[in-house]
């Protein structure tokens, strides 16, 4: 079974570094069947593990000049699970991370211009539950 979960790892690993890679390109690497991957990734799938398969996106590349990382705090008696569901369906928002420290959620989050980032900081603070919310500008990604 460790050796089953050191695989389900490097083929995890794998498929971050290029979800698009084929399970017979993976399952070569690896020195295993391609059932053998397709059932793997199947069960990290099933499980929830793998939530998802995405492109990582140069916005710059594309006309969208504002880039933001979002700090957003929520009142003490917000419900947090709706307000991180109402940030998710604002359509600049791309991520939202729950999560400890100095702000409630972590956000990243596109527009084209300076007008479309002051009308997302606008919708931000209409949202129930939120208290402030500190944009912070990407410069470059790595």
């Amino acid at each position: 079974m460790v050796k089953n979960k050191k695989l389900k790892e490097k083929i995890l690993v794998m498929l971050m570094a290029d979800s698009r890679k084929s399970f017979r390109t993976i399952a070569k690497e690896q020195n295993i069947s391609t059932t053998t991957v397709s059932r793997i990734v199947k069960e990290l799938e099933d499980t929830g593990i793998i939530l998802g398969y995405t492109a990582l996106i140069d916005w710059h590349k594309i006309g969208y000049d504002s880039i933001l990382c979002l700090q957003v705090n929520v009142t003490y008696n917000a419900n947090v699970d709706k307000v991180g569901s109402k940030l998710r369906k604002i359509q600049a928002i791309k991520q939202v991370f729950y999560t400890m420290g100095d702000a409630t959620f972590s956000a990243y989050a596109v527009c084209k211009n300076t007008e479309e980032t002051a009308a997302l900081l606008e919708e931000l603070r209409t949202v129930s539950g939120v208290e402030r919310v500190v944009p912070h500008t990407v410069l470059k990604t790595y």
